[in-house]
């Protein structure tokens, strides 16, 4: 779309370096004037086009993610069938293995019902995020696992965002504090969470020991992150600097939930096209009236002239309009000399261009011409 809009200017200025060359080589303000309006009329009719064009596509975009959101739905609800089934068929079987005589199998059973019920819980949650409706994470809970872990993990700072956001900021937390447990293990880990002009941030600084491998700045970890983020019109970013590995993420808070449509939107890319039309088209409508009102000004009389040959020439002064029309695209009759003659307009639109010539000698109207079949210049 801006190179297209690009383009369009670039043909414009072209455009108006042309007109001005024909203003400058002819001299004729109507030739000037009908290029003018048509190569403004060019413009807006195809930055119109253009606007219209990446509205559609952005229609089609959106109903191509409405397709697969729909796929999605579909497998996690096959999924969950499936699998779901089999994993509580494991845990019947489990139960049953409770009940045995021999103390070492009832554990075992013990042990693996609680896996499968760990099992299907993480299945639910994850089929839950696929579908669109995640439980999010709570930033005090996850912190506090670390805490209970042995990591040293102080959080300032509260978090009143919208849920997207708070699931997008636990998750970059999350992978924050991974990546201290894994390559600073024991160092300290300071976590903020801020708000300031209409951007959420999150601040994960983990101290770095001598020893300390630093995290990788665009790990698998980081790119999912930045991916995640991307979605909602943010960013995340990691460096190392003086001895603080500082992983930083920011998200607009007015950011849209992912895969979440504008409503109706055929319906608004014309209502844009609308508006981006309206200008352009404004511009023509007015230069076209203002140019008519001026070629018609004191020079029309209408499609049969007040006076006809023979009319004396007092009367026909006074009959007649005091301005000729300045729109002459038509070659009137040659005359003699002594003559006067005057060409004006029957109000054509929209140029209101000369159609009748009337000819006058001392004393009287001696011809009066029909311009209107006379082929134009």
């Amino acid at each position: 779309m801006r190179a297209t809009l690009q383009s369009v200017g670039a043909v414009f200025i072209t455009g108006q370096a042309a007109i001005a060359g024909v203003a400058v080589v002819t001299g004729s303000a109507v030739l000037t004037a009908l290029a003018e309006i048509a190569l403004l009329s060019a413009v807006g009719v195809v930055t119109a086009a253009a606007r219209y064009r990446a509205f559609r596509r952005r229609y089609d975009e959106l109903r191509r993610e409405a397709v697969q959101s729909t796929a999605r739905q579909r497998l996690s609800d096959d999924v969950h069938d499936l699998i779901g089934h089999e994993l509580s068929l494991i845990g019947l079987q489990a139960g049953v293995l409770e009940m045995s005589g021999d103390p070492d199998i009832a554990r075992r059973g013990v042990a693996i019902r609680q896996r499968s019920a760990e099992a299907i819980t993480i299945l639910h949650d994850t089929l839950r995020r696929i579908d669109g409706e995640p439980e999010y994470d709570d930033l005090a809970t996850i912190v506090a696992g670390f805490r209970d872990a042995g990591a040293r993990v102080s959080l300032t700072g509260t978090d009143p965002w919208p849920t997207e956001i708070r699931h997008a900021a636990a998750m970059v937390i999350r992978e924050g504090l991974t990546n201290a447990a894994r390559h600073a293990p024991g160092c300290a880990v300071d976590i903020r969470l801020s708000s300031s002009h209409a951007v959420a941030t999150v601040e994960v600084l983990t101290d770095l020991a001598a020893d300390s491998d630093p995290p990788i700045a665009d790990g698998r970890g980081i790119a999912a992150q930045r991916r995640r983020l991307a979605a909602l019109g943010g960013d995340v970013t990691a460096r190392t600097e003086e001895g603080v590995h500082r992983l930083t993420a920011r998200v607009p808070l007015t950011a849209r939930r992912p895969g979440t449509a504008s409503p109706r939107p055929a319906r608004r890319a014309l209502v844009a096209v609308i508006r981006e039309a309206a200008v352009p088209v404004t511009v023509t409508v007015a230069i076209i009236l203002g140019f008519y009102s001026w070629s018609t000004a004191n020079s029309t009389i209408g499609e049969v002239p007040p006076v006809s040959v023979g009319t004396p020439r007092a009367q026909a002064v006074r009959a007649l309009p005091e301005r000729q029309s300045p729109v002459r695209l038509i070659h009137a009759p040659a005359h003699p000399a002594e003559w006067e003659c005057r060409v004006y307009s029957n109000g054509n639109f929209p140029l209101g261009m000369a159609t009748v010539q009337v000819c006058l000698d001392a004393n009287r109207v001696v011809r009066v011409t029909d311009l209107s079949d006379i082929p134009l210049l």
